[in-house]
């Protein structure tokens, strides 16, 4: 039995493995994978069956993982670091190890004392900023060049820590660089010492307000030329200014362009449109016939004569065999008057930054044609195209114009109480009337400017159309005999007007930053000797 079940198996693990070659030709891994692991169980002994199944087990796993099924995937692979349970707590997920990063530090700030002293000193300038450091719990150091042997009189009452220490840079003409909380370094103010002692910073300055680039970059120029900023670079994609100076700089770099950037006032205008349509129809005259019935009544080769049962009047003429009739119809007086009126209203609301621009636009968009395709020559290809049908002209070149009511302002906001606005309004509507297909366009557009306390309301009007019209008919002849003519004409008079009023009123829903933050001032020092960052 077992000469005759050794055969069978070798031969279903030969066919599992070609299959299994088949599968990876075709880029299917994980049926590959599948079925050299059944070939493999066939044929455990077999080398090749275990070489061709490790070599494929990666890949089946990749993808695997691609497919989103990474729990197959860590089971099938799970050597792989690509596949690891992602780590827990405040660790990121990484497949190989890294270094942490280092933290930036942010400038180092004195802490002193929450205190305020009065000082009577008098000695060395190194005495004096002993004395006043041990008062405020704080140490100091003194460079290697700085004597501070000149005897000065310092002299305050009830000052702070920040005070006193600059009221002794003024008077000794030194500089103060701190370097831990507890700690402050001493030395001669100069340009050199500056350069090599003064610490440098970097910050990034968020910009919260939305803003255009040319905004961002102006306010970053006024910035750096008004503090003399080394490096400063705006990002307007990612919304922040990127500053890079001394640490006393990027302070007041900071606080400078937060108070340019302060969000500009902001208003709301409601708009009403109130639309007023009368129009009226008056038609009177006299209606005469223009046209006559004729009936036969001759009995000529035994024709017989029609019967009427029609009320209408005939008038006969001829004589004999040979009578006709013709139909007398009786004039119609018309007196008639139609008179009709509309109002239409729409109400809206528009809010704008101060200077800023800001439409509305009550209607649609309609495509009119700019130019067509036209062949210059008529050939027999041509011809026969468009007899089979097989013609496709090209696509026109079209463009979209706004047709309605298009309403357009620009605020500007003085204070908290009035706002000027300056309105365009603009009313285009089809005519009816085309040239060469193109529709002719009417358009009525108004330009005016209003100042307005916030709350109160302005009308605005003057866009009115007035359109009359006076048709006249009658019959040919009589209806020009003099004065007669007159009576025997009916007449149709039309007319119609529409007027246009709007009402708006602002409201102002941001006040402007000179009214909601006062006016920035920062003693920075003599231009010389600017004061330090503490």
């Amino acid at each position: 039995m077992l000469a005759l079940v050794l055969p069978c198996q070798a031969a279903e693990a030969d066919e599992f493995f070609e299959r299994a070659r088949q599968a990876e030709k075709e880029g299917d891994e994980v049926s590959a994978f599948l079925l050299y692991m059944q070939a493999r169980a066939h044929e455990p002994s077999s080398r090749k069956f275990v070489e061709a199944a490790e070599a494929v087990r990666s890949r089946a796993a990749q993808t695997l993982a691609a497919f989103g099924n990474l729990g197959a995937a860590r089971q099938l692979d799970p050597a792989s670091p690509f596949f690891a349970k992602p780590t827990t707590g405040d660790e990121a997920l990484s497949v190989f190890p890294t270094k942490p990063a280092r933290r930036l530090k942010p400038p180092v700030e004195l802490q002193p004392k929450d205190q305020t002293s009065s000082f009577r000193l008098r000695g060395s300038m190194r005495e004096v900023y002993e004395q006043v450091a041990e008062v405020f719990g704080l140490n100091v150091a003194f460079d290697l060049e700085f004597r501070g042997d000149d005897e000065i009189r310092f002299e305050l009452d009830d000052v702070s820590f920040r005070e006193a220490i600059l009221a002794l840079i003024d008077v000794s003409g030194t500089m103060v660089v701190p370097i831990h909380s507890g700690l402050f370094l001493v030395a001669e103010d100069t340009q050199e010492n500056r350069n090599q002692l003064e610490p440098v910073a970097t910050a990034v300055i968020p910009i919260t307000e939305p803003m255009n680039a040319q905004d961002a970059d102006e306010i970053a120029k006024a910035v750096q030329q008004t503090l003399d900023i080394k490096r400063l670079f705006v990002d307007s994609v990612r919304q922040q200014v990127l500053v890079r100076d001394t640490v006393r700089n990027v302070q007041l770099a900071d606080a400078l362009y937060r108070h340019l950037a302060y969000p500009r006032a902001e208003v709301v205008v409601d708009v009403d449109l109130i639309t007023l349509a009368d129009s009226s129809e008056t038609t009177a005259g006299i209606t005469i016939p223009t046209s006559f019935a004729i009936t036969n009544f001759s009995t000529i080769l035994n024709a017989v004569a029609p019967t009427s049962n029609s009320a209408v009047p005939l008038l006969g003429i001829g004589g004999g065999k040979t009578v006709f009739g013709i139909a007398v119809a009786s004039a119609s007086l018309i007196a008639q008057q139609m008179k009709s009126t509309g109002k239409v209203f729409t109400g809206f609301s528009v809010r704008s930054t101060d200077g800023m621009p800001a439409s509305f636009l009550v209607g649609e968009r309609f495509p009119i044609i700019n130019a067509r395709f036209s062949a210059p020559l008529s050939t027999d290809a041509i011809d026969d195209s468009i007899a089979d049908g097989t013609f496709r002209e090209p696509f026109p070149s079209f463009t979209f114009e706004d047709l309605g009511l298009s309403f357009e302002m620009t605020p500007r906001i003085h204070s908290g109480r009035e706002v000027s606005l300056e309105i365009k309004l603009e009313v285009k509507e089809l005519t009816g009337v085309a040239v060469n297909d193109i529709p002719i366009l009417s358009n009525r557009t108004m330009h005016t400017s209003v100042r307005l306390r916030s709350g109160e309301v302005a009308l605005i009007s003057g866009l009115a159309v007035l359109e009359k019209t006076h048709t006249r008919g009658g019959a040919e002849f009589l209806s020009r005999i003099p004065w007669l003519g007159n009576l025997l004409q009916n007449h149709f008079m039309r007319t119609s007007k529409d007027d246009l009023i709007i009402a708006i009123r602002p409201r102002v829903v941001r006040l402007p930053a000179g009214e909601m933050e006062p006016s920035l001032t920062l003693r920075v020092g003599p231009e010389q000797r600017p004061l330090p960052a503490i």
